[in-house]
């Protein structure tokens, strides 16, 4: 039988350090794509996923309970990603003021399944758009998009996660939904 998170996290804090490993295995794919989604490339994905973590394993006796272990450690990824956002606007406005012509990050190319080189081609274009839309959506409106459009999550689980009302959830993600068909338009079909 499986242990339930609750089961782990409290293993966890009686000192079994490996329990934490079990939360890891179960969460962190989960995690990564949300950290790949939210920073738009690999090695961002990868500093948000290693600061959630190490974030959680230093807070998890603030977990209570109340709310599932997935919300409350989305709530911590949320907050990493947020940290790493502004850490990445800083340099971008560090490099632009001293390298002119920097260029953002970009995003890593996608295989498609289709054997014709074209449709490949195309794939990636759109899966590059995509990301670039993402990436430059205002913070609450990616992460709210990426929780419930990606990740899955209803608006009361987004909400637990962000810390705000059902109803901004919502409210800001017909905003990021808008946002993106304006930035994906020539995508999109009327």
């Amino acid at each position: 039988m499986e242990k339930s998170d609750a089961m782990l996290v409290q293993e966890y804090l009686a000192g079994d350090r490996s329990a934490f490993e079990g939360l890891y295995r179960r969460h962190a794919p989960a995690v990564r794509r949300f950290a790949v989604q939210y920073a738009g490339d690999d090695d961002g994905a990868d500093e948000i996923l290693q600061e959630t973590f190490i974030r959680a394993a230093g807070g998890l006796d603030s977990f209570r309970g109340q709310a599932e272990f997935r919300t409350w450690l989305f709530a911590v990824a949320h907050r990493a990603a947020a940290d790493f956002g502004r850490g990445r606007r800083r340099e971008a406005r560090t490099e632009s003021q001293g390298n002119p012509g920097g260029h953002p990050a970009g995003a890593s190319g996608a295989t498609g399944a289709a054997a014709d080189p074209a449709v490949r081609v195309e794939t990636r274009e759109l899966i590059g758009e995509l990301r670039q839309a993402i990436a430059s959506l205002p913070d609450v409106e990616r992460v709210c998009l990426v929780l419930c459009e990606l990740q899955g999550f209803s608006l009361k689980e987004a909400a637990g996660t962000t810390g705000w009302s059902e109803a901004k959830v919502k409210v800001t993600l017909f905003r990021a939904r808008r946002r993106l068909r304006e930035l994906l338009g020539r995508y999109v079909e009327a």
